[in-house]
Protein backbone atom coordinates (compact mmCIF):
# COMPACT_ATOMS: atom_id res chain seq x y z
CA UNK A 1 0.00 0.00 0.00
CA UNK A 2 2.71 2.34 1.10
CA UNK A 3 4.83 1.46 -2.12
CA UNK A 4 2.05 1.97 -4.41
CA UNK A 5 1.23 5.41 -2.10
CA UNK A 6 4.99 6.21 -3.41
CA UNK A 7 5.00 5.44 -6.77
CA UNK A 8 1.99 7.77 -7.28
CA UNK A 9 3.77 10.10 -5.78
CA UNK A 10 6.29 10.16 -8.01
CA UNK A 11 4.55 10.04 -11.13
CA UNK A 12 2.70 13.33 -9.46
CA UNK A 13 6.36 14.78 -8.83
CA UNK A 14 7.30 14.13 -12.85
CA UNK A 15 4.15 15.45 -13.92
CA UNK A 16 4.26 18.53 -12.02
CA UNK A 17 7.91 19.06 -12.76
CA UNK A 18 8.26 17.40 -16.72
CA UNK A 19 9.91 20.97 -17.49
CA UNK A 20 12.77 19.55 -16.09
CA UNK A 21 12.86 16.30 -17.84
CA UNK A 22 12.65 18.74 -21.46
CA UNK A 23 15.06 17.20 -24.49
CA UNK A 24 16.39 20.17 -26.48
CA UNK A 25 14.19 20.36 -29.84
CA UNK A 26 15.27 21.10 -32.83
CA UNK A 27 13.45 18.73 -36.19
CA UNK A 28 16.13 18.88 -38.71
CA UNK A 29 15.63 19.35 -42.36
CA UNK A 30 19.01 18.53 -43.91
CA UNK A 31 21.31 17.02 -41.14
CA UNK A 32 24.83 17.79 -40.69
CA UNK A 33 26.82 17.86 -44.56
CA UNK A 34 29.89 19.13 -45.30
CA UNK A 35 32.96 19.62 -48.01
CA UNK A 36 36.54 20.16 -48.30
CA UNK A 37 37.58 23.18 -49.98
CA UNK A 38 40.42 25.05 -50.54
CA UNK A 39 40.72 26.95 -47.55
CA UNK A 40 39.42 24.23 -45.35
CA UNK A 41 35.87 21.99 -44.42
CA UNK A 42 32.78 24.10 -45.23
CA UNK A 43 29.66 22.51 -42.81
CA UNK A 44 25.67 23.13 -42.92
CA UNK A 45 22.35 22.37 -41.53
CA UNK A 46 19.23 23.34 -41.97
CA UNK A 47 16.68 23.37 -39.57
CA UNK A 48 12.83 22.97 -40.24
CA UNK A 49 11.85 23.47 -36.48
CA UNK A 50 13.65 24.96 -33.68
CA UNK A 51 12.21 25.00 -29.92
CA UNK A 52 13.87 27.32 -27.50
CA UNK A 53 16.84 27.08 -29.45
CA UNK A 54 19.30 28.88 -27.72
CA UNK A 55 22.89 27.57 -29.85
CA UNK A 56 24.73 25.12 -31.80
CA UNK A 57 28.48 23.86 -30.64
CA UNK A 58 30.25 22.37 -33.21
CA UNK A 59 32.52 19.77 -32.33
CA UNK A 60 35.31 18.21 -34.04
CA UNK A 61 36.91 14.74 -33.68
CA UNK A 62 40.18 13.29 -35.02
CA UNK A 63 39.71 9.34 -33.65
CA UNK A 64 36.28 9.67 -33.15
CA UNK A 65 36.47 9.36 -29.15
CA UNK A 66 37.75 12.65 -28.13
CA UNK A 67 35.48 16.15 -29.49
CA UNK A 68 36.80 19.46 -28.97
CA UNK A 69 34.49 22.78 -29.33
CA UNK A 70 35.67 24.27 -32.52
CA UNK A 71 33.01 27.43 -32.98
CA UNK A 72 29.65 28.79 -31.69
CA UNK A 73 26.45 29.74 -33.60
CA UNK A 74 23.43 31.26 -32.39
CA UNK A 75 20.42 29.99 -33.01
CA UNK A 76 16.79 31.12 -33.49
CA UNK A 77 15.38 30.52 -30.65
CA UNK A 78 11.10 29.41 -31.38
CA UNK A 79 11.36 29.05 -35.71
CA UNK A 80 9.15 27.09 -37.45
CA UNK A 81 10.33 28.21 -41.31
CA UNK A 82 13.59 26.73 -43.09
CA UNK A 83 16.63 28.22 -40.77
CA UNK A 84 20.00 27.21 -43.02
CA UNK A 85 23.35 27.79 -40.66
CA UNK A 86 26.95 27.16 -42.00
CA UNK A 87 30.74 27.27 -40.06
CA UNK A 88 33.96 26.88 -41.79
CA UNK A 89 36.57 24.53 -40.11
CA UNK A 90 39.46 26.63 -41.65
CA UNK A 91 42.28 25.03 -38.85
CA UNK A 92 41.73 21.53 -40.40
CA UNK A 93 45.12 20.47 -40.96
CA UNK A 94 44.72 16.49 -40.78
CA UNK A 95 43.74 13.81 -43.82
CA UNK A 96 40.16 13.23 -42.40
CA UNK A 97 37.83 14.73 -39.37
CA UNK A 98 34.72 14.15 -37.46
CA UNK A 99 32.23 16.78 -36.93
CA UNK A 100 28.93 17.16 -34.82
CA UNK A 101 26.47 19.60 -33.47
CA UNK A 102 25.65 20.16 -29.79
CA UNK A 103 22.04 21.77 -29.96
CA UNK A 104 21.87 23.39 -26.68
CA UNK A 105 18.40 24.95 -25.04
CA UNK A 106 18.21 27.78 -22.92
CA UNK A 107 17.15 25.63 -20.24
CA UNK A 108 20.75 23.98 -20.68
CA UNK A 109 19.52 20.62 -22.22
CA UNK A 110 21.14 19.14 -25.14
CA UNK A 111 21.03 16.97 -28.18
CA UNK A 112 23.42 15.60 -30.41
CA UNK A 113 23.47 15.91 -33.97
CA UNK A 114 24.63 12.25 -36.43
CA UNK A 115 28.23 12.22 -36.80
CA UNK A 116 29.69 13.55 -40.37
CA UNK A 117 33.09 12.46 -41.54
CA UNK A 118 34.75 14.25 -44.35
CA UNK A 119 38.36 13.33 -46.55
CA UNK A 120 40.76 16.74 -47.46
CA UNK A 121 41.08 16.21 -50.62
CA UNK A 122 42.61 19.84 -51.42
CA UNK A 123 45.96 19.66 -49.31
CA UNK A 124 46.21 22.49 -46.47
CA UNK A 125 50.29 22.62 -45.91
CA UNK A 126 50.65 25.98 -45.46
CA UNK A 127 48.69 29.30 -45.62
CA UNK A 128 49.78 33.72 -45.75
CA UNK A 129 49.22 35.07 -42.62
CA UNK A 130 50.66 38.10 -42.89
CA UNK A 131 52.58 40.52 -45.91
CA UNK A 132 54.43 44.00 -46.06
CA UNK A 133 53.00 46.44 -48.84
CA UNK A 134 52.48 44.42 -52.10
CA UNK A 135 53.95 47.25 -53.43
CA UNK A 136 57.54 48.06 -52.58
CA UNK A 137 61.16 49.52 -53.45
CA UNK A 138 63.75 47.26 -52.67
CA UNK A 139 62.42 43.97 -50.52
CA UNK A 140 59.15 41.85 -50.23
CA UNK A 141 58.06 39.94 -47.21
CA UNK A 142 55.30 37.44 -46.09
CA UNK A 143 55.39 35.29 -43.18
CA UNK A 144 53.84 31.94 -44.08
CA UNK A 145 52.09 29.60 -41.01
CA UNK A 146 53.71 25.70 -41.75
CA UNK A 147 51.24 23.11 -40.99
CA UNK A 148 53.63 20.36 -42.13
CA UNK A 149 57.17 20.25 -42.47
CA UNK A 150 59.34 20.24 -45.55
CA UNK A 151 60.48 21.50 -48.94
CA UNK A 152 58.89 24.71 -49.48
CA UNK A 153 59.28 26.11 -53.36
CA UNK A 154 58.76 30.08 -54.05
CA UNK A 155 59.03 31.28 -57.38
CA UNK A 156 59.36 34.94 -58.44
CA UNK A 157 57.63 35.51 -62.61
CA UNK A 158 57.28 38.85 -64.25
CA UNK A 159 53.87 39.31 -65.54
CA UNK A 160 55.31 38.22 -68.84
CA UNK A 161 55.85 34.87 -67.50
CA UNK A 162 59.66 35.46 -67.41
CA UNK A 163 61.24 33.34 -64.32
CA UNK A 164 63.13 36.05 -61.99
CA UNK A 165 63.98 33.88 -59.51
CA UNK A 166 63.41 30.36 -57.93
CA UNK A 167 64.25 29.02 -53.81
CA UNK A 168 63.98 25.96 -52.31
CA UNK A 169 64.07 25.81 -48.48
CA UNK A 170 63.43 23.35 -45.71
CA UNK A 171 60.78 24.42 -43.16
CA UNK A 172 59.84 22.90 -40.26
CA UNK A 173 55.88 23.55 -38.30
CA UNK A 174 55.78 26.90 -37.46
CA UNK A 175 55.87 30.40 -39.12
CA UNK A 176 58.23 30.66 -41.90
CA UNK A 177 59.58 34.30 -43.51
CA UNK A 178 60.25 34.46 -46.64
CA UNK A 179 62.10 37.82 -48.37
CA UNK A 180 62.22 38.57 -51.72
CA UNK A 181 64.59 40.60 -52.99
CA UNK A 182 63.74 43.20 -55.87
CA UNK A 183 65.88 46.25 -55.51
CA UNK A 184 67.59 45.35 -58.74
CA UNK A 185 64.69 44.38 -60.67
CA UNK A 186 62.70 46.46 -63.19
CA UNK A 187 59.39 48.56 -62.00
CA UNK A 188 56.14 46.39 -63.09
CA UNK A 189 53.77 43.53 -61.40
CA UNK A 190 55.17 40.28 -60.26
CA UNK A 191 53.87 36.91 -59.83
CA UNK A 192 55.22 35.30 -56.48
CA UNK A 193 53.99 31.28 -56.31
CA UNK A 194 54.73 29.42 -53.27
CA UNK A 195 54.49 25.49 -53.80
CA UNK A 196 54.49 22.76 -50.93
CA UNK A 197 53.60 18.99 -52.26
CA UNK A 198 50.30 19.89 -54.63
CA UNK A 199 49.23 23.12 -52.68
CA UNK A 200 50.42 25.98 -54.06
CA UNK A 201 49.63 29.55 -53.29
CA UNK A 202 50.01 33.01 -55.71
CA UNK A 203 50.58 36.29 -54.80
CA UNK A 204 50.95 39.12 -56.70
CA UNK A 205 53.60 41.93 -55.97
CA UNK A 206 54.50 45.31 -57.63
CA UNK A 207 58.08 47.07 -58.11
CA UNK A 208 57.51 51.05 -57.91
CA UNK A 209 59.63 53.92 -57.31
CA UNK A 210 59.94 55.83 -53.98
CA UNK A 211 57.51 58.55 -55.75
CA UNK A 212 54.80 56.20 -56.66
CA UNK A 213 55.09 54.22 -53.22
CA UNK A 214 54.54 57.87 -51.32
CA UNK A 215 51.31 58.24 -53.70
CA UNK A 216 49.99 54.81 -52.47
CA UNK A 217 49.84 52.65 -55.42
CA UNK A 218 48.83 49.87 -54.45
CA UNK A 219 48.75 46.60 -56.19
CA UNK A 220 45.67 43.77 -55.70
CA UNK A 221 46.38 40.32 -54.46
CA UNK A 222 45.44 36.68 -56.43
Amino acid sequence: MRKNLYTRLFVLFLICNCHLYTFASVTYEQNLSGKNIEIGNLLGWITSEEENNQFFIIERSFDGIEFEKIGKIDGMGNAEELNEYEFLDVNMHEDKALYRLKQIDYDGTFSYSDILQLQSIHPNNFMVTNMSNTSTTTTFEVVLEMFQSGNLSYALKSIKGMEVLEEEVDVAVGLQNIKVDLEFQPKGIYRLTFKMGEEIEHLVIQKVDEEALKNNVVSSKQ
